[in-house]
């Protein structure tokens, strides 16, 4: 764990029983007085090690910034041992649908019986952005919709009939967190029994669909523009979007098929309000973006603590097949009378404006369909 300089991420190097460094990037935390961490991984064999961590590297070059270190912890990373989470239904957010406690062989103490219009959500964790399979045990004379944040999937849960248990598996990307997954009644009653999630390990197959594109690479009008000194970023990164339309960053992007997509913007904010007495004030960065001209939807960019400090933001959008736009600009968030954009002390002439018309910088897109062609129930 460490708290390290708001200037950027600071680096160390471990060392396992006197090996070659290893880098490690300790991110920014909110403060001084927050702790954060960073992770990496080390091979150790059975027994007694000594790690160590070293301001300088193989070149004798020394770490950027400064960082307190309060502890490491060590924890066996062993897929074996790994297993999938499970998520029992009479334990999700019921919307009309009721708990049935029958014993009917279900996996828990009990299922959710939906009728048609009633729905069950699950709030289910991801460690990064990534494909899931997501397999829904159920029993169905009737038919049951899935949706993940918000998109619907393609192909519906129905069973065999009422007596025996099925299983429906789809393959989705999941945004790193927690992401939404509701059941809905459509025609006549399932009973569900759990949702099981698998993480999908990396490979050719978990990222055949995913293609990334770079911020600088895009078409810049006004103000907007290409800084390539941020040594976190993967290239150079768009700054400046900014104050209304006339200062956009827009990409040309293309899709497969028609459908959802997770598009995963890399970000980085440190937008504040001028601090009044001894209180830190973030700003949420906002964008306003536009998929082939169409009508805008606003998205909130959490501060990052750094501008030399990149987060992950996944956004659902829809795409048709062949080649897109993705259009981001940053409109003013107007108080009440549409001039204003608010201050502390409101009418006063003191005080500093509580809400940003500056986007976040951006360093690249990745766009991965929402659901991988061919996995449905």
């Amino acid at each position: 764990s460490a708290a390290s300089d708001v200037s950027g991420p600071t680096n160390v190097f471990v060392r396992v029983d006197g090996g070659s460094p290893q880098e490690v990037w300790l991110p920014v935390g909110y403060n001084w007085v927050i702790w954060n961490h960073a992770d990496t991984t080390v091979h150790l064999t059975a027994g007694a090690h000594q790690i160590s961590l070293s301001t300088t590297g193989a070149d004798g070059a020394s770490t950027n910034g400064d960082a307190i270190i309060n502890q490491i912890e060590l924890l066996l990373d062993d897929p074996a041992v790994t297993s999938p989470a499970v998520y029992e239904a009479e334990q999700a957010s019921l919307d009309g649908a009721t708990t049935d406690y029958r014993a009917q062989g279900q996996s828990g103490a009990g299922a959710a019986d939906i009728a048609p219009g009633q729905s069950v959500t699950f709030w289910v964790y991801s460690a990064a952005d990534g494909y899931s399979d997501l397999a829904f045990r159920y029993k169905s004379g009737g038919t049951a919709g899935v949706t993940v944040n918000t998109l619907p999937l393609a192909g519906q849960l129905n069973g065999a009939g009422p007596e025996g248990w099925s299983t429906g598996s789809y393959r989705v990307y999941l945004s790193a967190g927690v992401n939404k997954v509701v059941v809905r009644g459509d025609r006549s009653e399932t009973v569900l029994d759990k949702l099981t999630v698998t993480p999908l390990a990396a490979s050719a197959a978990a990222t055949a669909n995913v293609v990334t594109y770079q911020a600088e690479d895009g078409t810049l009008a006004g103000t907007a523009k290409v800084d390539s000194s941020y040594s976190q970023a993967h290239g150079g990164v768009v700054t400046g979007i900014s104050d209304g339309p006339a200062n956009s960053l827009t990409l040309a992007v293309h899709a497969p098929a028609r459908g959802s997509y997770a598009m995963t913007v890399r970000f980085a904010n440190n937008q504040q309000v001028v601090a009044n007495h001894y209180n830190p004030d973030l700003m949420t960065a906002p964008a306003d973006i536009s998929i082939n001209g169409g009508p805008s939807f606003h998205v909130n960019f959490a501060s990052t603590f750094s501008w030399n400090q990149f987060w992950n933001l996944t956004i659902p959008v829809r795409l048709r097949p062949g080649a897109n736009t993705i259009r981001f600009i940053a409109n003013p968030q107007y108080n009440y009378d549409g001039k204003t954009i608010g201050v502390i002390y409101s009418g006063s002439g003191i005080g500093q404006p509580l809400r940003s018309d500056t986007a976040p910088n951006i360093d690249q897109i990745t766009l991965a369909p929402g659901q991988l062609p061919g996995t449905r129930p």
